[in-house]
């Protein structure tokens, strides 16, 4: 009986053995090379199940904060900016940390600029902000931080120490591209929406038109750097009131995003 009880006993510790790959993460790892190469291709709905499917097959792999912070990616790619933020925060809870989690909470709060939700985009941007420069750039240029920073603070109230930040980036990268854009984010008092950028005047003049037949009224600025006229509907003191202007734009046909 002794001798039935050991052969047994080994027989349950083979099949443990072989039940390891799942909880070390090493099944099917041709999935995350699928993933990669659709992300790649700009394919990320597609990506984004590949690496859904990985991690399904190895929920205890090692790389799970990086594979979920993937799948943020892919969805941000696909505008579902709520599954992103979602993917953003299982990533975190995975236990990143390092450069790998400032990369996280930048991104989400990129995800939840999008969602139209600065006031809580800028308690992720807070923490990066309080993480040693020297980390941070490790995924992330100074001066694209900066700007996000900026912007997101004046779309949640705060203009005053948002406009700083973008003047600070201006001085500390006056030749970056992310400057030229904080240029003209200071020239906006106001929040306006703009719906067409047009190479002349005619042309910006034309679209003006077209958007008072549809009832909306519309103005022409020239852009900072010379490159082209804007064309610009309204301006509004709050977020949340330019926000329902877009909304109410979208619904007559007009497409525009938020400045700044």
């Amino acid at each position: 009986m002794n001798r039935i009880l050991m052969i047994l006993s080994c027989i349950f510790l083979l099949l443990g053995c072989g039940s390891s790959p799942r909880r070390e993460g090493v099944l099917r790892p041709e999935l995350l090379d699928f993933g990669g190469d659709h992300f790649l291709k700009g394919n990320y709905g597609v990506a984004a199940v590949h690496y859904e499917n990985y991690l399904t097959l190895n929920p205890l792999s090692t790389r799970r904060s990086w594979i979920y912070m993937r799948i943020g990616l892919c969805r941000n790619g696909e505008g579902e900016y709520r599954m992103a933020i979602e993917a953003f925060g299982q990533a975190l809870a995975a236990g990143a940390v390092g450069s790998l989690r400032i990369e996280i909470l930048y991104r989400r709060a990129i995800s939840y600029n999008f969602n139209d939700m600065p006031d809580i985009a800028i308690l992720d941007l807070e923490q990066v902000l309080a993480e040693p420069t020297s980390l941070r750039e490790e995924v992330l240029k100074s001066a694209e931080f900066e700007r996000m920073l900026g912007v997101t603070l004046i779309r949640a109230g705060e203009w005053k120490r948002g406009r700083r930040i973008l003047e600070n980036l201006i001085r500390a990268f006056p030749r970056s591209p992310e400057a030229i854009v904080a240029y003209r984010l200071l020239t906006f008092q106001k929040f306006s929406i703009q719906v067409a950028r047009c190479p002349d005047h005619e042309s910006a003049q034309k679209k003006i038109t077209l958007l008072r037949a549809k009832g909306v009224s519309g103005r022409a600025e020239p852009l900072p750097d010379h490159s082209g006229i804007s064309v610009l509907v309204g301006e509004f003191s709050r977020y949340d009131e330019v926000v329902r202007e877009r909304k109410n734009l979208k619904s007559r046909g007009i497409e525009g995003f938020i400045l700044p």
